[in-house]
């Protein structure tokens, strides 16, 4: 995805306190959104509430780097690629889940359930983009020769 990196090229580009008003507006946010998630859904609550929040700062700091830039929104995020992630990301928690479905049944720890399920999140998100780490890590190697 183009925009990994949105937040250092607006610090860059001397951003630095708009960039720190978002931190201090999503952290306002998410401290009440936490706690109605919580009273509402449980402990899924406010990882919900955190993720929305990250969703809408993400959004935000696409905008404005769409705006400091002068550039479509679509040159800075590609829809095809983000739906790509998306399904990726479906399939690694898929199998993360049946995962751990199985390994409840092993009356294992919980911390080793958690490590393990979290290890075979990493190794299988790796896998299925190894292909764009690959062309990422030729693509700074090539910046840092020139």
């Amino acid at each position: 995805l183009k925009f990994a990196n949105i937040s250092a090229i607006l610090s860059i580009a001397g951003k630095s306190r708009t960039l720190a008003k978002v931190g201090i507006a999503m952290l306002v946010l998410n401290i009440p959104l936490n706690i109605l998630g919580y009273w509402w859904i449980g402990l899924a609550g406010p990882a919900t509430a955190t993720l929305i929040i990250t969703i809408g700062s993400t959004l935000l700091l696409l905008n404005l780097g769409r705006r400091e830039f002068e550039v479509k929104f679509s040159e800075i995020l590609s829809a095809r690629a983000f739906f790509r992630y998306c399904i990726k990301l479906f399939v690694c928690i898929s199998v993360c889940y049946f995962v751990r479905s199985f390994i409840s049944n092993l009356d294992w720890a919980p911390l080793l359930t958690i490590i393990s399920v979290g290890a075979i999140f990493i190794v299988s998100m790796m896998f299925l983009n190894a292909k764009d780490l690959r062309r990422a890590f030729v693509a700074i190697n090539h910046l840092e020769e020139s």
